[in-house]
């Protein structure tokens, strides 16, 4: 199972056990109403976009996690996060 970034994902790739992934930044509510992250406090929540090689086989890209500490970064003008694993504190739909 390769941990490569996707062949059409950013000029970035994460070393270790870092992972890169982008933000979920809205949410429905439940009556159907579309949240911004900044309505809800802050999103917590990411899909995984690429991962390092240290990484373990509990996630994979496209996971949709939610994470307790990260670091913003900018590729190709688009914002994504950094995310080390052991701040990873769950995974939606497993």
């Amino acid at each position: 199972m390769s941990k490569e970034p996707p062949f059409a994902g950013p000029k970035f790739a994460p070393l270790g056990n870092r992972i890169l992934a982008e933000v979920v930044t809205t949410r429905e509510s439940k009556g159907g109403i579309q949240l911004p992250d900044m309505a809800r406090g802050g999103s917590k929540e990411a899909i995984i976009i690429s991962m390092g090689g240290k990484t373990s086989n509990n996630l994979k890209i496209g996971d949709k996690i939610m994470f307790s500490r990260s670091l913003p970064i900018t590729v190709d003008e688009k914002q994504y996060i950094i995310v080390v694993e052991d701040d990873v504190v769950g995974v939606f739909g497993k």
